[in-house]
């Protein structure tokens, strides 16, 4: 399995998320490593939504 970061990089920091997700490799359904999700939550604290950001995307 891969040895990925567990933590998202959110203003210059690594923190922690709610939710982690499994990599599967689609060939052998094997679990090939972790990531974080990201949600509401990361997405309020960082500084870049912007413009780029849908509307109501995140309250």
């Amino acid at each position: 399995m891969l040895n990925l970061n567990q933590q998202m990089y959110i203003n210059g920091q690594w923190k922690d998320t709610a939710e982690l997700h499994d990599v599967i490799n689609p060939a052998t359904g094997e679990i090939i490593g972790t990531i974080p999700m990201g949600g509401a939550a990361e997405a309020r604290g960082s500084r870049g939504c912007g413009a780029w950001c849908p509307q109501g995307m995140v309250s």
